[in-house]
């Protein structure tokens, strides 16, 4: 993607490849890696608080991309700004994180540590049993947040040169 940055981008792709749909963020992470400039960190994380806060350290723009339950449809796609607090209320159920992205954004937005501008992809899970592979709703869902990330990179929103 040429033109993609002149900003510090982190992707952050959270989850446990070992718990069916949580480790959805991770397979996204894993395809963008693939296809994005180099310039972009891509990474992959378990999803504690700390070591998000310690990934994003220094970036202007973070996003993330995790497993949710909010009962939902399985497979649906959630877009949240990190600046939307009123809605920001993704809980990762169903992972093995529990003090987890939730939290790191509330601590880094109380200690004003929060990157310029950040973003959470939250694909909705329904299987968190132990095991390899997605349910079919939640495969399907993969190719379209790495397609939406694309296009949020391309877009100039992350990034305005």
């Amino acid at each position: 993607m040429p033109g993609v940055q002149t900003k510090r981008i982190v992707v952050i792709g959270i989850g446990n490849p070992f718990r069916r749909d949580d480790g959805v963020g991770i397979a996204v992470a894993r395809q963008l890696k693939k296809i994005l400039p180099e310039t972009v960190k891509v990474i992959e994380q378990n999803g504690e608080a700390s070591d998000l806060m310690e990934a994003w350290k220094g970036a202007e723009s973070v996003i993330v991309i995790d497993a949710v339950s909010s009962g939902a449809k399985p497979g649906t796609i959630h877009r949240l700004s990190f600046k939307d607090e009123s809605r920001f209320k993704i809980r990762s159920q169903g992972s093995t994180h529990s003090f987890g992205l939730t939290e790191a954004i509330a601590l880094s937005r109380h200690l004003n540590y929060l990157p310029e501008e950040g973003f959470v992809f939250g694909i909705e899970g329904v299987d968190y049993a132990q095991g390899s592979g997605f349910s079919p709703d939640v495969l399907s869902s993969v190719g379209l947040v790495v397609e939406q990330i694309g296009d949020l990179l391309q877009s100039g929103r992350i990034d305005p040169s």
